[in-house]
């Protein structure tokens, strides 16, 4: 059984690009965070990915609930130590 990337096993092709997108997404607002100065440095050292930034992003945008938003990101930022605002 094949997917239509064509071969068993692998990503589909438009799994491929969607994971690029949302890889360039997460550059983005880490150049974003930098040119800022904000936050840039500390995740860097602690090995964020764009990747990672962009997944949490496309995450927290499908989330309909603006109350459960509010709570997703208060225990963001309680986990990170940072003052909710």
């Amino acid at each position: 059984m094949s997917d239509e990337s064509g071969r068993l096993g692998e990503k589909p092709a438009s799994d491929m690009l969607a994971d690029q997108f949302v890889q360039k997404i997460g550059q983005q607002i880490l150049d974003t965070l930098a040119s800022a100065g904000l936050a840039a440095a500390a995740a860097q050292r602690r090995g964020v990915v764009p990747a990672e930034m962009g997944r949490l992003v496309s995450a927290f945008a499908s989330i309909e609930d603006a109350r459960v938003r509010h709570e997703c990101l208060s225990l963001i930022e309680a986990i990170s130590g940072s003052p909710s605002r």
